[in-house]
Order: structure tokens, then C-alpha cells, then sequence
């Protein structure tokens, strides 16, 4: 109510103010009167202009102290979540084997290696027994041809023994034949 009795408005700046205020004091000599009340007026504008000023640094700096603690919150959470992809990224690129954690690509190429040792070794047991049974085939053939010529031999013996008999019972039997006569 003072302040519209002098001339000010509620919206105008401290600097201003103070301005409206030298310039509508009186001026005896070399001094400028200020009344009391626009001295007042401006005393009670810069104390609540401090007091809002002080309110709104309060308010910033409970702000700022909110806003750190929810940056420490969001960095530990940042640290947890680093953790976690860290755990994942080793859980999706290493495995257990036989209780020993094995980077994937290293198992990997470690199974396929001993994949093509094995079939390489079963190419050269085929190879050798390959060989093997070509040697055993051929040496069956042949301890068939001579069985089955042993087995013509032998009948050929026996047939030649059994002439032999006849012959020699023929030749008894004439040799008897001579003596009783």
C-alpha cells in the first residue's frame, strides 16, 4: 500500500527501486532526503529479495544434494548393471569343462581339433586294416588252394596205396599160389 502511494510496483527490480527512490527524495545542500518510508520500502524489498533469494539457494541446494544422491544411486546401479553384463558376456562366451571355466571359441576349436585327429586315425586304422584283411583274404585263398590240393594228394595217395595193396595181395596170392604147388 506504501509502495503504490510512492509510485512502485510489485514487479519493479531492486535497482529500480533504489533509483525511484534517489530520484523522488529531496535534495537540501548537498544531501538528498529520503523519507523514512520509501527507506523502509526499499530496507523491506532487499530483506525479502535476501530472504527469497536465501529460500530459493535453501531449495537449490536441497535440490543439488537430492540430485548427488540420486547420481550415486544411478552410478551404483551403472556399476551393478556393468557387473551384470560383465557376468553375462563371461557366461555367454565361457562354459565349465570338467570343472575349469573354457572360453567357447577356444573348446570349440579344441573339439573340432581332436574331431579330425580321430578321424585321421580312423583313416589309418581303415588303411591298415584294409591292408590287414587284403593279407588275410589272400592268405585264406591260399591255405584254401593248398588244402584242397593236400586234399587231392592225399586221395591220390590213398588211391595209389590201395593199388599197392591190391597189387601186393595179388602178388601174395600168386606167391601162395607158387608155394602150394
Amino acid at each position: 500500500m506504501i509502495a503504490s502511494q510512492i509510485g512502485w510496483s510489485q514487479n519493479q527490480t531492486l535497482n529500480q527501486k533504489w533509483n525511484n527512490m534517489l530520484e523522488n527524495a529531496e535534495t537540501y545542500q548537498h544531501y538528498k532526503v529520503i523519507k523514512k518510508v520509501e527507506l523502509a520500502e526499499v530496507q523491506k524489498a532487499v530483506t525479502d529479495t535476501v530472504t527469497a533469494l536465501e529460500a530459493e539457494i535453501k531449495q537449490e541446494a536441497a535440490q543439488i544434494k537430492e540430485q548427488k544422491g540420486q547420481i550415486a544411486s544411478l552410478q551404483q546401479e551403472i556399476d551393478q548393471l556393468k557387473l551384470k553384463i560383465e557376468t553375462l558376456s563371461n557366461a555367454k562366451d565361457n562354459m565349465t569343462f570338467m570343472g575349469n571355466s573354457v572360453d567357447k571359441y577356444s573348446y570349440a576349436h579344441t573339439l573340432w581339433f581332436f574331431v579330425f585327429l580321430i578321424l585321421a586315425a580312423c583313416a589309418v586304422l581303415f588303411f591298415f586294416f584294409r591292408r590287414s584283411n587284403h593279407i588275410a583274404v589272400q592268405k585264406v585263398n591260399d591255405y584254401e588252394d593248398l588244402f584242397s590240393r593236400f586234399e587231392e594228394y592225399k586221395k591220390n595217395k590213398i588211391e595209389t596205396e590201395r593199388k599197392l595193396k591190391r597189387e601186393l595181395q595179388t602178388q601174395l596170392n600168386l606167391l601162395e599160389e607158387f608155394k602150394r604147388k
